[in-house]
């Protein structure tokens, strides 16, 4: 891995300090992944619902789930989790390290924080799905 992370700066960056690790095309990338993912997991929920499937099978949507949240939440607030993790940042000029120790840290707590709450939005997105149950006649 230390292999695709430089130790040069971007220096004419306008993100070059703050707390973000994703340029504006990152961004981009992770919205429409994001959207299309959810509104795919809700048309599987949807058509899960009306076919009667089981609750049990509705769980499969969790990890589909929880990819199309982190991907929005990633966008929003300009934080690649596995970036975060490396300790690294794409801010336009290719992968490179974070020099900050600081904007380091702040990176990888934001990255938890963003992989639990997208955890959790999944779980109430698919707990609700079992609870829906619609019988055709």
């Amino acid at each position: 891995m230390a292999s695709i992370i430089t130790t040069t700066m971007c220096s004419n960056h306008p993100y070059r300090f703050s707390v973000a690790n994703l340029a504006h095309r990152g961004k981009k990338v992770r919205l429409v992944l994001g959207i299309v993912g959810t509104v795919a997991t809700l048309a599987l929920a949807g058509g899960m619902i009306l076919e009667g499937v089981h609750p049990l099978w509705r769980w499969a949507l969790l990890v589909p789930a929880f990819a199309s949240i982190l991907c929005i939440l990633e966008a929003f607030t300009s934080t690649c989790v596995v970036l975060a993790v490396l300790g690294a940042w794409d801010l336009g000029c290719g992968t490179e390290k974070v020099p900050d120790p600081r904007i380091d840290a702040a990176l990888r707590s934001r990255a938890w924080k963003l992989i639990a709450l997208s955890g959790l939005m999944a779980f109430l997105l698919v707990w609700m799905a079992t609870r829906c149950g619609w019988h055709p006649s």
